[in-house]
Protein backbone atom coordinates (compact mmCIF):
# COMPACT_ATOMS: atom_id res chain seq x y z
CA UNK A 1 0.00 0.00 0.00
CA UNK A 2 2.80 2.43 0.94
CA UNK A 3 4.70 1.57 -2.26
CA UNK A 4 1.60 2.29 -4.35
CA UNK A 5 1.11 5.62 -2.54
CA UNK A 6 4.74 6.63 -3.21
CA UNK A 7 4.38 5.73 -6.87
CA UNK A 8 1.22 7.82 -7.11
CA UNK A 9 2.94 10.78 -5.44
CA UNK A 10 5.91 10.54 -7.83
CA UNK A 11 3.51 10.52 -10.77
CA UNK A 12 1.70 13.61 -9.42
CA UNK A 13 5.00 15.43 -8.89
CA UNK A 14 6.02 14.76 -12.50
CA UNK A 15 2.69 16.08 -13.76
CA UNK A 16 3.03 19.10 -11.49
CA UNK A 17 6.46 19.93 -12.91
CA UNK A 18 5.13 19.62 -16.47
CA UNK A 19 2.29 22.06 -15.74
CA UNK A 20 4.26 24.67 -13.82
CA UNK A 21 5.47 26.74 -16.84
CA UNK A 22 2.81 29.12 -18.21
CA UNK A 23 2.27 28.45 -21.95
CA UNK A 24 3.76 31.19 -24.10
CA UNK A 25 2.86 32.89 -26.36
CA UNK A 26 -0.73 33.35 -25.14
CA UNK A 27 -2.92 30.53 -26.46
CA UNK A 28 -6.43 30.30 -25.00
CA UNK A 29 -6.93 26.61 -25.81
CA UNK A 30 -3.58 25.60 -24.32
CA UNK A 31 -4.26 27.57 -21.15
CA UNK A 32 -7.74 26.06 -20.89
CA UNK A 33 -6.24 22.59 -21.20
CA UNK A 34 -3.63 23.45 -18.54
CA UNK A 35 -6.34 24.78 -16.20
CA UNK A 36 -8.41 21.61 -16.53
CA UNK A 37 -5.36 19.38 -15.99
CA UNK A 38 -4.41 21.43 -12.91
CA UNK A 39 -7.91 21.01 -11.50
CA UNK A 40 -7.81 17.23 -11.92
CA UNK A 41 -4.31 17.11 -10.46
CA UNK A 42 -5.43 19.02 -7.38
CA UNK A 43 -8.35 16.66 -6.80
CA UNK A 44 -6.13 13.60 -7.14
CA UNK A 45 -3.61 15.06 -4.68
CA UNK A 46 -6.38 15.75 -2.19
CA UNK A 47 -7.57 12.15 -2.51
CA UNK A 48 -4.13 11.10 -1.22
CA UNK A 49 -4.15 13.65 1.60
CA UNK A 50 -7.78 13.61 2.86
CA UNK A 51 -6.78 15.93 5.76
CA UNK A 52 -5.07 13.13 7.69
CA UNK A 53 -2.58 14.57 10.25
CA UNK A 54 0.05 11.90 9.57
CA UNK A 55 0.28 12.69 5.85
CA UNK A 56 2.56 15.72 5.82
CA UNK A 57 4.17 14.92 2.46
CA UNK A 58 0.76 14.43 0.86
CA UNK A 59 -0.47 17.71 2.38
CA UNK A 60 2.53 19.58 0.98
CA UNK A 61 1.95 18.10 -2.47
CA UNK A 62 -1.75 18.99 -2.35
CA UNK A 63 -0.99 22.60 -1.41
CA UNK A 64 1.44 22.84 -4.34
CA UNK A 65 -1.19 21.51 -6.76
CA UNK A 66 -3.83 23.86 -5.31
CA UNK A 67 -1.46 26.80 -5.82
CA UNK A 68 -0.90 25.66 -9.40
CA UNK A 69 -4.66 25.41 -9.97
CA UNK A 70 -5.21 28.97 -8.72
CA UNK A 71 -2.30 30.20 -10.83
CA UNK A 72 -3.72 28.45 -13.89
CA UNK A 73 -7.05 30.22 -13.28
CA UNK A 74 -5.28 33.57 -13.13
CA UNK A 75 -3.37 32.76 -16.32
CA UNK A 76 -6.59 31.87 -18.12
CA UNK A 77 -8.97 34.48 -16.69
CA UNK A 78 -6.52 37.36 -16.96
CA UNK A 79 -7.05 40.92 -15.75
CA UNK A 80 -7.61 41.91 -19.36
CA UNK A 81 -10.31 39.28 -19.72
CA UNK A 82 -12.06 40.48 -16.54
CA UNK A 83 -11.89 44.09 -17.73
CA UNK A 84 -13.37 43.17 -21.12
CA UNK A 85 -16.18 41.29 -19.34
CA UNK A 86 -17.02 44.35 -17.24
CA UNK A 87 -16.98 46.52 -20.35
CA UNK A 88 -19.31 44.05 -22.08
CA UNK A 89 -21.77 44.50 -19.21
CA UNK A 90 -21.58 48.26 -19.82
CA UNK A 91 -22.33 47.67 -23.55
CA UNK A 92 -18.97 49.00 -24.64
CA UNK A 93 -18.67 48.29 -28.41
CA UNK A 94 -14.95 47.51 -28.02
CA UNK A 95 -15.73 44.62 -25.67
CA UNK A 96 -17.83 42.79 -28.26
CA UNK A 97 -14.91 41.50 -30.33
CA UNK A 98 -13.09 39.69 -27.44
CA UNK A 99 -16.39 38.12 -26.35
CA UNK A 100 -17.19 36.81 -29.83
CA UNK A 101 -13.64 35.55 -30.25
CA UNK A 102 -13.88 33.66 -26.94
CA UNK A 103 -17.07 31.92 -28.16
CA UNK A 104 -15.43 31.07 -31.49
CA UNK A 105 -12.36 29.52 -29.84
CA UNK A 106 -14.72 27.68 -27.48
CA UNK A 107 -12.33 26.66 -24.67
CA UNK A 108 -13.57 24.10 -22.17
CA UNK A 109 -12.31 24.24 -18.60
CA UNK A 110 -13.25 25.22 -15.06
CA UNK A 111 -16.07 27.88 -15.08
CA UNK A 112 -16.00 28.20 -18.89
CA UNK A 113 -19.66 27.14 -19.25
CA UNK A 114 -20.85 29.85 -16.86
CA UNK A 115 -18.65 32.41 -18.62
CA UNK A 116 -20.06 31.50 -22.03
CA UNK A 117 -23.67 31.79 -20.92
CA UNK A 118 -22.95 35.18 -19.35
CA UNK A 119 -21.16 36.36 -22.48
CA UNK A 120 -24.11 35.31 -24.63
CA UNK A 121 -26.56 36.95 -22.24
CA UNK A 122 -24.77 40.29 -22.61
CA UNK A 123 -24.17 39.92 -26.37
CA UNK A 124 -27.92 39.55 -26.87
CA UNK A 125 -28.33 43.20 -25.80
CA UNK A 126 -26.11 44.49 -28.64
CA UNK A 127 -27.15 45.58 -32.11
CA UNK A 128 -25.06 43.20 -34.24
CA UNK A 129 -23.85 43.93 -37.76
CA UNK A 130 -23.89 41.30 -40.50
CA UNK A 131 -20.31 40.22 -39.88
CA UNK A 132 -20.90 39.50 -36.20
CA UNK A 133 -24.18 37.75 -37.01
CA UNK A 134 -22.40 35.45 -39.48
CA UNK A 135 -19.62 34.66 -37.00
CA UNK A 136 -22.07 33.94 -34.18
CA UNK A 137 -24.19 31.78 -36.50
CA UNK A 138 -21.12 29.55 -36.90
CA UNK A 139 -20.79 29.50 -33.12
CA UNK A 140 -24.38 28.21 -32.86
CA UNK A 141 -23.77 25.50 -35.46
CA UNK A 142 -20.60 24.45 -33.63
CA UNK A 143 -22.62 24.16 -30.40
CA UNK A 144 -25.20 21.96 -32.16
CA UNK A 145 -22.47 19.70 -33.53
CA UNK A 146 -20.38 19.27 -30.39
CA UNK A 147 -21.98 20.64 -27.23
CA UNK A 148 -24.34 18.88 -24.82
CA UNK A 149 -23.87 20.94 -21.70
CA UNK A 150 -25.96 23.08 -19.37
CA UNK A 151 -25.32 26.37 -21.21
CA UNK A 152 -26.81 25.07 -24.47
CA UNK A 153 -30.12 26.88 -23.85
CA UNK A 154 -28.20 30.15 -24.16
CA UNK A 155 -26.97 29.09 -27.59
CA UNK A 156 -30.64 28.58 -28.49
CA UNK A 157 -31.28 32.20 -27.52
CA UNK A 158 -28.26 33.31 -29.51
CA UNK A 159 -29.66 31.50 -32.57
CA UNK A 160 -32.84 33.54 -32.23
CA UNK A 161 -30.74 36.72 -32.20
CA UNK A 162 -28.70 35.90 -35.33
CA UNK A 163 -31.29 33.89 -37.25
CA UNK A 164 -31.27 33.96 -41.03
CA UNK A 165 -32.53 31.71 -43.86
CA UNK A 166 -29.02 30.28 -44.25
CA UNK A 167 -28.74 29.45 -40.54
CA UNK A 168 -32.18 27.83 -40.50
CA UNK A 169 -31.26 25.76 -43.56
CA UNK A 170 -28.07 24.51 -41.88
CA UNK A 171 -29.98 23.61 -38.73
CA UNK A 172 -32.61 21.73 -40.75
CA UNK A 173 -29.83 19.65 -42.32
CA UNK A 174 -28.71 18.63 -38.84
CA UNK A 175 -32.25 17.58 -37.91
CA UNK A 176 -31.75 14.54 -40.19
CA UNK A 177 -28.28 13.75 -38.79
CA UNK A 178 -27.45 10.15 -37.93
CA UNK A 179 -26.21 11.33 -34.52
CA UNK A 180 -29.18 11.37 -32.13
CA UNK A 181 -27.59 14.05 -29.92
CA UNK A 182 -27.06 16.36 -32.91
CA UNK A 183 -30.66 15.79 -34.03
CA UNK A 184 -31.95 16.63 -30.55
CA UNK A 185 -29.94 19.82 -30.25
CA UNK A 186 -30.90 20.89 -33.77
CA UNK A 187 -34.59 20.41 -32.93
CA UNK A 188 -34.21 22.53 -29.80
CA UNK A 189 -32.61 25.38 -31.72
CA UNK A 190 -35.14 25.08 -34.54
CA UNK A 191 -37.99 25.27 -32.04
CA UNK A 192 -36.45 28.43 -30.63
CA UNK A 193 -36.31 29.97 -34.10
CA UNK A 194 -39.89 29.10 -34.99
CA UNK A 195 -41.62 29.56 -31.61
CA UNK A 196 -40.62 31.05 -28.29
CA UNK A 197 -41.14 29.55 -24.85
CA UNK A 198 -44.32 31.57 -24.25
CA UNK A 199 -45.90 30.03 -27.37
CA UNK A 200 -45.13 26.50 -26.12
CA UNK A 201 -46.51 27.29 -22.66
CA UNK A 202 -49.73 28.71 -24.13
CA UNK A 203 -50.15 25.72 -26.45
CA UNK A 204 -49.33 23.31 -23.60
CA UNK A 205 -52.08 24.83 -21.43
CA UNK A 206 -54.57 24.59 -24.29
CA UNK A 207 -53.65 20.95 -24.87
CA UNK A 208 -54.13 20.27 -21.15
CA UNK A 209 -57.62 21.77 -21.32
CA UNK A 210 -58.33 19.57 -24.36
CA UNK A 211 -57.17 16.55 -22.29
CA UNK A 212 -54.21 15.95 -24.62
CA UNK A 213 -51.87 15.49 -21.68
CA UNK A 214 -48.89 13.87 -23.43
CA UNK A 215 -48.77 16.69 -25.99
CA UNK A 216 -49.06 19.19 -23.14
CA UNK A 217 -46.05 17.65 -21.39
CA UNK A 218 -44.07 17.83 -24.63
CA UNK A 219 -44.79 21.51 -25.22
CA UNK A 220 -44.16 22.54 -21.62
CA UNK A 221 -40.90 20.58 -21.54
CA UNK A 222 -39.80 22.35 -24.72
CA UNK A 223 -40.66 25.71 -23.16
CA UNK A 224 -38.44 24.93 -20.16
CA UNK A 225 -35.59 23.78 -22.39
CA UNK A 226 -35.83 27.01 -24.37
CA UNK A 227 -35.73 29.06 -21.18
CA UNK A 228 -39.14 30.18 -19.99
CA UNK A 229 -37.82 33.18 -18.01
CA UNK A 230 -40.74 34.78 -16.14
CA UNK A 231 -43.03 31.95 -17.25
CA UNK A 232 -40.90 29.18 -15.72
CA UNK A 233 -43.18 28.65 -12.72
CA UNK A 234 -46.24 28.45 -14.97
CA UNK A 235 -44.53 25.87 -17.19
CA UNK A 236 -43.56 23.64 -14.25
CA UNK A 237 -47.04 23.98 -12.71
CA UNK A 238 -48.96 22.93 -15.82
CA UNK A 239 -46.49 20.17 -16.64
CA UNK A 240 -46.98 18.83 -13.12
CA UNK A 241 -50.76 18.87 -13.60
CA UNK A 242 -50.37 17.08 -16.94
CA UNK A 243 -48.15 14.40 -15.37
CA UNK A 244 -50.76 13.99 -12.63
CA UNK A 245 -53.44 13.31 -15.25
CA UNK A 246 -51.11 10.73 -16.84
CA UNK A 247 -50.71 9.18 -13.34
CA UNK A 248 -46.98 9.90 -13.41
CA UNK A 249 -47.12 11.06 -9.81
CA UNK A 250 -43.38 11.00 -9.03
CA UNK A 251 -42.68 13.30 -11.98
CA UNK A 252 -45.53 15.54 -10.87
CA UNK A 253 -44.04 15.75 -7.36
CA UNK A 254 -40.71 16.87 -8.84
CA UNK A 255 -42.42 19.61 -10.89
CA UNK A 256 -44.52 20.88 -8.00
CA UNK A 257 -41.41 20.93 -5.80
CA UNK A 258 -39.83 23.22 -8.38
CA UNK A 259 -42.96 25.39 -8.34
CA UNK A 260 -42.66 25.66 -4.56
CA UNK A 261 -39.02 26.75 -4.79
CA UNK A 262 -39.79 29.41 -7.42
CA UNK A 263 -42.89 30.66 -5.57
CA UNK A 264 -40.91 30.91 -2.33
CA UNK A 265 -38.33 33.08 -4.10
CA UNK A 266 -41.07 35.30 -5.53
CA UNK A 267 -42.88 35.52 -2.19
CA UNK A 268 -39.65 36.48 -0.44
CA UNK A 269 -39.07 39.29 -2.92
CA UNK A 270 -42.62 40.60 -2.60
CA UNK A 271 -42.57 40.39 1.21
CA UNK A 272 -39.51 42.61 1.25
CA UNK A 273 -41.57 45.24 -0.54
CA UNK A 274 -44.69 44.98 1.62
CA UNK A 275 -44.56 42.17 4.16
CA UNK A 276 -48.00 42.58 5.71
CA UNK A 277 -49.73 42.75 2.31
CA UNK A 278 -48.06 39.87 0.48
CA UNK A 279 -47.87 37.36 3.32
CA UNK A 280 -51.68 37.26 3.29
CA UNK A 281 -51.55 36.50 -0.45
CA UNK A 282 -48.80 33.90 -0.44
CA UNK A 283 -49.03 31.52 -3.40
CA UNK A 284 -49.43 27.96 -2.05
CA UNK A 285 -50.52 26.15 -5.22
CA UNK A 286 -47.31 24.09 -5.26
CA UNK A 287 -47.91 22.78 -1.73
CA UNK A 288 -51.56 21.99 -2.53
CA UNK A 289 -50.77 19.99 -5.64
CA UNK A 290 -47.70 18.28 -4.19
CA UNK A 291 -49.78 17.29 -1.18
CA UNK A 292 -52.38 15.84 -3.53
CA UNK A 293 -49.68 13.88 -5.40
CA UNK A 294 -48.26 12.54 -2.14
CA UNK A 295 -51.76 11.36 -1.24
CA UNK A 296 -52.03 9.57 -4.58
CA UNK A 297 -48.69 7.89 -3.82
CA UNK A 298 -50.01 6.91 -0.34
CA UNK A 299 -47.34 9.08 1.30
CA UNK A 300 -49.78 10.57 3.76
CA UNK A 301 -47.25 11.94 6.25
CA UNK A 302 -45.64 13.99 3.47
CA UNK A 303 -49.13 15.05 2.33
CA UNK A 304 -49.99 16.27 5.85
CA UNK A 305 -46.77 18.30 5.90
CA UNK A 306 -47.51 19.91 2.50
CA UNK A 307 -51.11 20.79 3.37
CA UNK A 308 -49.98 22.20 6.73
CA UNK A 309 -47.56 24.53 4.93
CA UNK A 310 -50.37 25.54 2.57
CA UNK A 311 -52.56 26.36 5.58
CA UNK A 312 -49.73 28.41 7.10
CA UNK A 313 -49.54 30.39 3.86
CA UNK A 314 -53.28 30.68 3.16
CA UNK A 315 -55.49 29.85 6.12
CA UNK A 316 -58.59 30.65 4.07
CA UNK A 317 -57.92 27.94 1.47
CA UNK A 318 -60.65 25.30 1.87
CA UNK A 319 -58.81 22.67 -0.19
CA UNK A 320 -55.77 22.86 2.11
CA UNK A 321 -57.93 21.99 5.14
CA UNK A 322 -59.74 19.29 3.14
CA UNK A 323 -56.48 17.74 1.91
CA UNK A 324 -54.95 17.58 5.39
CA UNK A 325 -58.15 16.11 6.84
CA UNK A 326 -58.24 13.42 4.17
CA UNK A 327 -54.56 12.53 4.71
CA UNK A 328 -55.07 12.35 8.49
CA UNK A 329 -58.09 10.11 7.95
CA UNK A 330 -55.97 7.80 5.79
CA UNK A 331 -53.43 7.68 8.62
CA UNK A 332 -56.24 6.65 10.99
CA UNK A 333 -56.12 9.87 13.03
CA UNK A 334 -59.79 10.82 12.75
CA UNK A 335 -59.75 12.91 15.94
CA UNK A 336 -57.31 15.35 14.33
CA UNK A 337 -59.02 15.10 10.92
CA UNK A 338 -62.43 16.20 12.24
CA UNK A 339 -61.64 19.88 13.05
CA UNK A 340 -59.81 20.22 9.72
CA UNK A 341 -62.73 18.95 7.65
CA UNK A 342 -65.12 21.08 9.72
CA UNK A 343 -63.05 24.14 8.78
CA UNK A 344 -63.02 23.10 5.11
CA UNK A 345 -66.83 22.81 5.03
CA UNK A 346 -67.16 26.12 6.83
CA UNK A 347 -65.09 27.77 4.08
CA UNK A 348 -66.83 25.89 1.25
CA UNK A 349 -70.28 24.73 2.42
CA UNK A 350 -71.34 23.40 -1.00
CA UNK A 351 -68.45 20.97 -1.50
CA UNK A 352 -69.77 17.42 -1.85
CA UNK A 353 -66.29 15.96 -1.37
CA UNK A 354 -65.94 17.74 1.97
CA UNK A 355 -69.15 16.23 3.33
CA UNK A 356 -68.10 12.82 2.00
CA UNK A 357 -64.74 12.94 3.79
CA UNK A 358 -66.39 14.12 7.01
CA UNK A 359 -68.81 11.21 6.70
CA UNK A 360 -65.81 8.88 6.39
CA UNK A 361 -64.24 10.50 9.45
CA UNK A 362 -67.44 9.95 11.44
CA UNK A 363 -67.44 6.33 10.29
CA UNK A 364 -63.94 6.03 11.73
CA UNK A 365 -65.19 7.57 14.98
CA UNK A 366 -68.21 5.18 15.07
CA UNK A 367 -70.65 8.09 14.98
CA UNK A 368 -73.10 6.43 12.59
CA UNK A 369 -75.87 9.06 12.67
CA UNK A 370 -73.47 11.93 11.92
CA UNK A 371 -71.91 9.84 9.14
CA UNK A 372 -75.33 9.16 7.60
CA UNK A 373 -76.22 12.86 7.67
CA UNK A 374 -72.99 13.95 5.95
CA UNK A 375 -73.04 11.17 3.36
CA UNK A 376 -76.64 12.01 2.45
CA UNK A 377 -75.63 15.66 2.07
CA UNK A 378 -72.70 14.64 -0.16
CA UNK A 379 -75.10 12.65 -2.36
CA UNK A 380 -77.46 15.63 -2.60
CA UNK A 381 -74.62 17.85 -3.82
CA UNK A 382 -73.10 15.25 -6.14
CA UNK A 383 -73.31 15.91 -9.86
CA UNK A 384 -73.13 13.32 -11.32
CA UNK A 385 -73.96 10.73 -8.68
CA UNK A 386 -71.11 8.47 -7.53
CA UNK A 387 -71.47 4.84 -6.54
CA UNK A 388 -68.90 5.04 -3.75
CA UNK A 389 -71.03 7.57 -1.85
CA UNK A 390 -73.94 5.10 -1.71
CA UNK A 391 -71.57 2.27 -0.69
CA UNK A 392 -70.39 4.21 2.35
CA UNK A 393 -73.93 5.33 3.14
CA UNK A 394 -75.02 1.70 3.05
CA UNK A 395 -72.19 0.85 5.43
CA UNK A 396 -73.29 3.60 7.84
CA UNK A 397 -76.92 2.41 7.75
CA UNK A 398 -75.80 -1.21 8.26
CA UNK A 399 -73.61 -0.34 11.26
CA UNK A 400 -76.53 1.54 12.81
CA UNK A 401 -78.72 -1.58 12.21
CA UNK A 402 -81.00 0.14 9.70
CA UNK A 403 -80.89 -2.80 7.32
CA UNK A 404 -83.66 -1.75 4.94
CA UNK A 405 -82.03 1.64 4.43
CA UNK A 406 -78.69 -0.11 3.95
CA UNK A 407 -80.34 -2.34 1.33
CA UNK A 408 -81.78 0.66 -0.54
CA UNK A 409 -78.45 2.56 -0.54
CA UNK A 410 -76.46 -0.49 -1.67
CA UNK A 411 -79.01 -1.20 -4.41
CA UNK A 412 -78.49 2.35 -5.74
CA UNK A 413 -74.70 1.85 -5.58
CA UNK A 414 -74.90 -1.31 -7.67
CA UNK A 415 -77.19 0.40 -10.17
CA UNK A 416 -74.65 3.18 -10.64
CA UNK A 417 -71.70 0.76 -10.86
CA UNK A 418 -72.41 -2.94 -11.24
CA UNK A 419 -68.64 -3.62 -11.09
CA UNK A 420 -68.35 -2.49 -7.47
CA UNK A 421 -67.31 -5.43 -5.28
CA UNK A 422 -67.97 -3.39 -2.11
CA UNK A 423 -71.40 -2.37 -3.42
CA UNK A 424 -72.40 -6.00 -3.91
CA UNK A 425 -70.89 -6.89 -0.52
CA UNK A 426 -72.96 -4.39 1.48
CA UNK A 427 -76.05 -5.27 -0.51
CA UNK A 428 -75.44 -8.94 0.30
CA UNK A 429 -74.93 -8.15 4.00
CA UNK A 430 -78.21 -6.22 4.10
CA UNK A 431 -79.97 -9.12 2.34
CA UNK A 432 -78.51 -11.52 4.90
CA UNK A 433 -79.81 -9.49 7.83
CA UNK A 434 -83.21 -9.19 6.10
CA UNK A 435 -83.18 -13.01 5.73
CA UNK A 436 -83.03 -12.79 1.92
CA UNK A 437 -80.39 -15.53 1.80
CA UNK A 438 -80.68 -16.40 -1.91
CA UNK A 439 -80.07 -12.76 -2.83
CA UNK A 440 -77.22 -12.60 -0.33
CA UNK A 441 -75.54 -15.60 -2.00
CA UNK A 442 -75.94 -14.01 -5.44
CA UNK A 443 -74.35 -10.71 -4.38
CA UNK A 444 -71.55 -12.34 -2.40
CA UNK A 445 -70.80 -14.37 -5.53
CA UNK A 446 -70.66 -11.15 -7.55
CA UNK A 447 -68.21 -9.68 -5.00
CA UNK A 448 -66.02 -12.78 -5.32
CA UNK A 449 -65.97 -12.47 -9.12
CA UNK A 450 -65.09 -8.77 -8.97
CA UNK A 451 -62.52 -8.91 -6.15
CA UNK A 452 -58.90 -9.87 -6.61
CA UNK A 453 -56.42 -11.80 -4.50
CA UNK A 454 -56.81 -11.48 -0.71
CA UNK A 455 -59.99 -9.40 -1.12
CA UNK A 456 -61.92 -12.57 -1.98
CA UNK A 457 -61.52 -14.21 1.44
CA UNK A 458 -64.13 -12.25 3.47
CA UNK A 459 -66.70 -12.74 0.71
CA UNK A 460 -66.17 -16.51 0.76
CA UNK A 461 -66.65 -16.55 4.52
CA UNK A 462 -69.85 -14.50 4.33
CA UNK A 463 -71.23 -16.58 1.47
CA UNK A 464 -70.54 -19.73 3.50
CA UNK A 465 -72.76 -18.32 6.27
CA UNK A 466 -75.52 -17.69 3.72
CA UNK A 467 -75.20 -21.25 2.37
CA UNK A 468 -75.43 -22.51 5.96
CA UNK A 469 -78.67 -20.60 6.48
CA UNK A 470 -80.05 -22.12 3.27
CA UNK A 471 -79.02 -25.61 4.38
CA UNK A 472 -76.82 -26.11 1.30
CA UNK A 473 -74.13 -28.09 3.10
CA UNK A 474 -72.14 -29.06 -0.04
CA UNK A 475 -71.69 -25.47 -1.12
CA UNK A 476 -71.02 -24.48 2.49
CA UNK A 477 -68.18 -27.05 2.65
CA UNK A 478 -66.76 -25.85 -0.70
CA UNK A 479 -66.39 -22.31 0.62
CA UNK A 480 -64.87 -23.54 3.87
CA UNK A 481 -62.41 -25.64 1.88
CA UNK A 482 -61.36 -22.55 -0.08
CA UNK A 483 -60.84 -20.68 3.18
CA UNK A 484 -58.71 -23.52 4.57
CA UNK A 485 -56.56 -23.40 1.43
CA UNK A 486 -56.08 -19.63 1.81
CA UNK A 487 -55.52 -19.15 5.56
CA UNK A 488 -53.48 -15.94 5.27
CA UNK A 489 -56.20 -14.19 3.32
CA UNK A 490 -59.01 -14.79 5.81
CA UNK A 491 -58.29 -11.93 8.24
CA UNK A 492 -60.18 -8.99 6.78
CA UNK A 493 -62.43 -6.51 8.52
CA UNK A 494 -65.11 -6.80 5.82
CA UNK A 495 -65.68 -10.37 6.91
CA UNK A 496 -66.60 -9.48 10.49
Amino acid sequence: MQETRRQKMDELRRRLEDLLPTPEPFDLLQRAQRLEQARLLCHEAFDLYRRQPDRRAEEHLWRLTAALWHQAQDDFYTDEFEENFRNLQRRDPKALEPAVRFLEIDPWCFRSGYIKQDLIRHILRYQLNELYQARLAKVVLNAIDYRDRREFRYYCRLAKKVQSPQLKQEIEKRVSSQDAAVRRRALWVLARLTHGSKFHITRGILQFKRKQYKDAVGDLTRALLLGADWWTTTAYFWRGKSCAQLQEFEKAVADFSRVIDLDEQANASLCRVSQSYWQERKDVRGYLWRGHMHSRLHKYLEAVDDFSKAIDGQASNAYAWYGRARALHKLGDDQKALPDIDRSIELNPNDAEGYYVRGMVYLGLFDWDAAIKDLQRAIELDQPKQSVRYVKLSQAFFESRKYQDAFDAATEAVKLCNASADGHCWLAKACFELEMYDDAVAHFSSSIELAQGPDKAPYYRLRAKAYDKLGQSDLFEQDLQWLREHPIEVDDERGN
